[in-house]
């Protein structure tokens, strides 16, 4: 645990010294295996991590390149319920998204205003389809009550779709239903 505060305080010092030169391209602050340091060193990481963010000009973001990871995510995630400003200004990687250059298995970026990201998504997905469901949103229900639905999908790429569907019934009072 010492050597995570000693690596968090080093992180967040350098950083600060480069920061304050206002760059125009993203900087890497700091690089971390998650599978080998484990996820207290990430969570120590991660919050020197947002204290250097929380320095930092409002219209820098910052960039966390976690990819499917669930446990750190969650970590993440409990770190910027704290600080909505902070969690507004995180982007992650998007799971099934493919993008430019390598990484580690997990980087910590600062992104200021005017700055390119480091990487860019360029797959498929990325050109995603539109969406639009038709049908009723209010009706009364009885037991012979016929409610259609419509999905149109349109536009992007639309290779390799697949539908599920889940129905959540609310029932509102006065026979009145609301789906979900």
């Amino acid at each position: 645990m010492k050597n995570c505060i000693i690596i968090s305080l080093f992180v967040f010092i350098s950083a600060l010294g480069i920061y304050a030169q206002r760059p125009t391209t993203a900087i890497k602050v700091d690089e971390f295996d998650l599978k080998a340091e484990g996820l207290d060193a990430f969570e120590a990481r991660a919050t020197a991590f947002l204290k250097v963010l929380a320095g930092t000009e409002k219209t820098t973001r910052g960039l966390i390149t976690i990819y499917e990871n669930e446990e750190a995510a969650a970590k993440l995630n409990e770190l910027l319920s704290k600080d909505r400003d902070l969690r507004n200004r995180v982007d992650l990687f998007v799971p099934g998204r493919r993008y430019d250059g390598e990484w580690k298995e997990g980087e910590f970026w600062l992104v200021p205003a005017g700055a390119d990201s480091p990487y860019v998504a360029t797959c498929s997905l990325c050109d995603c389809p539109s969406v639009s469901i038709l049908g009723q949103d209010e009706f009364q229900l009885s037991l012979d009550t016929l409610v259609t639905f419509t999905a149109e999908v349109s536009g992007g790429s639309q290779d390799e779709i697949q539908y599920s569907w889940t129905v959540k019934v609310v029932k509102l009072g006065q026979g009145k239903v609301h789906l979900q």
